[in-house]
């Protein structure tokens, strides 16, 4: 006669059963930790800052080309890093050019201008919206001959996720920026990345009529720090500066 294991109690089988029913949920529980996103710690940073003589940067496009292509001959893309590649990056946006908006199409960026000011305590106001960006109303005139434009917007948001120049860091020198208010369309071409700590911008961001005709973007970049009152923000900015062409 084969003898075979002898039966469990039933309150032995009740525990046993407990027993992998947490185990089942711990492991459930693990697998939902598993896929959550990691806390953001730190906002991306350059990996080289540049600063060059703007004669020196050759233009991303003939001054003559069309500031808009049916075909601009490269793929056009969502959101996302510059390629390292020259020959991969387009320069030219695809379609009408939206009023009152900046365009990276090397970086897939197409966002929507807020004019904003200063808070109280002088520092810029940024929209509510990550897809937008300020275009700041102390900014020289759209189509003024000199003077400073400045634009900024937040790199990301835990619930909203990156913001519209989340990926600026990657931008090369040359690469060509387009902005567009009130039926008008400039153009740009980057000649300076810039790291700053955050405390306070530099004046020339700031310049508005008069001086150099310059282009200004401004995000946050580096790890999250937390101040007297218990608030976490970003160390540093990370300040693009374009010229016309």
């Amino acid at each position: 006669m084969e003898t075979g294991s002898a039966p469990q109690p039933r309150s032995a089988s009740l525990v046993l059963a407990a027993a992998a029913l947490l185990l089942l949920m711990a492991g459930g529980f693990l697998l939902v930790r598993g896929l959550q996103p990691a806390p953001v710690s730190a906002a991306p940073m350059p990996n080289e800052t540049f600063a060059l003589p703007a004669e020196s940067v050759p233009d991303p496009v003939p001054s003559s080309t069309p500031m808009v292509s049916v075909d601009a001959g490269i793929a056009q893309h969502g959101p996302g890093p510059a390629s390292t590649e020259p020959g991969q990056r387009p320069q030219i946006p695809t379609g009408p050019l939206p009023d009152n908006s900046v365009m990276i199409p090397a970086v897939g960026v197409q966002a929507e201008l807020e004019s904003l000011g200063l808070a109280p305590d002088a520092s810029l106001l940024l929209p509510a919206d990550v897809d937008k960006v300020t275009h700041w109303t102390g900014s020289a005139p759209m189509d003024a001959s000199d003077g400073g434009i400045l634009v900024a917007g937040h790199v990301d948001n835990a619930d909203q996720g990156h913001g519209a120049l989340y990926w600026m860091h990657t931008l090369h020198p040359g690469d060509a920026v387009y902005l567009t208010e009130a039926g008008v369309a400039t153009r740009w071409k980057v000649i300076r990345m810039e790291t700053f700590v955050k405390e306070k911008l530099p004046d020339w961001a700031f310049q508005s009529a008069g001086g150099p005709r310059e282009l200004h973007l401004v995000t946050c970049g580096g790890p999250i720090v937390t101040d007297s009152a218990g608030r976490g923000s970003y160390l540093e900015n990370v300040v693009v500066t374009a010229v016309p062409f």
